[in-house]
């Protein structure tokens, strides 16, 4: 077992103690997530439309057409993004599984908590009660009172002859709002519904401040052909899909 399936494994328990907690104490965050879905969420194409993205080269200098991905098909070593240019300044981020198992669990159990709580979608498959697991996620503090998180979080109908999972992808941060303790706020979320090996993993590979000083995030997905990639900007406090597309691998 690799060490994100074993992490995945131990937080999908620690996300179904905080849930059942929370079940019994009636405490659910109660403006964790917007009343509107659609107000949750950006509005990024379906899984299947993005094997053939219509950019073929980024919109944007520091993100050179020529830049490649490296993947480490062991799962060991995180992606890497290569060509970028120098005048993108990388933001640290600090990867779950690289936190101590104390504070590692209390933000699983919050993300959990918190994706719960959003208002579920029942058409074609029924997830509600289930428990989330965390199946990667990262936090980065970027200044004091501003914090980004991203993760990606499972959850799965265990149906012997149709097993399902429902994956959550999301950037979001504290909820500043005083009086809702551990609260998450959601910035840009896409949630993809179908079997483990049709489902789209995808994998950030870091955060940067652009020359505009504009926060960006690159998050990609290994495909044949190259690596499908989604590359996101913050504008406020909501994130927007600002190209989609394939680099190379290295």
């Amino acid at each position: 077992m690799s060490r994100r399936a074993a992490f995945a494994t131990a937080a999908c328990a620690t996300a179904a103690c905080a849930t059942l907690l929370l079940a019994c104490a009636g405490d659910r965050p109660p403006d964790a997530a917007p009343a509107d879905r659609s107000a949750a969420s950006a509005s990024p194409p379906p899984p299947s439309s993005l094997a053939a993205p219509g950019v073929t080269a980024p919109p944007v200098a520091w993100l050179p057409a020529d830049a490649c991905v490296a993947l480490d098909p062991s799962e060991s070593a995180p992606a890497e993004l290569r060509g970028l240019d120098s005048s993108a300044q990388r933001v640290a981020t600090e990867s779950i599984e690289g936190l101590t198992p104390r504070d590692s669990a209390r933000l699983a159990a919050r993300l959990a908590r918190a994706v719960g709580a959003l208002p579920t979608d029942t058409l074609g498959a029924d997830f509600r009660e289930l428990p989330f697991a965390v199946r990667s996620a990262w936090r980065a503090p970027l200044a004091p009172g501003d914090t980004i998180f991203v993760a990606i979080l499972v959850r799965r109908i265990p149906i012997e002859s149709e097993p399902l999972e429902e994956l959550h992808t999301f950037i979001a941060s504290p909820e500043p709002r005083p009086g809702l303790r551990d609260g998450v706020r959601f910035e840009w979320m896409q949630r993809d519904v179908g079997r483990e090996e049709q489902l789209v993993l995808r994998e950030l590979v870091a955060l940067w401040r652009t020359p505009g000083d504009t926060l960006a995030a690159l998050l990609v997905h290994e495909q044949d052909g190259g690596v499908l990639a989604q590359l996101l900007h913050r504008a406020g406090i909501s994130w927007a899909l600002r190209w989609e597309g394939v680099l190379p691998r290295c």
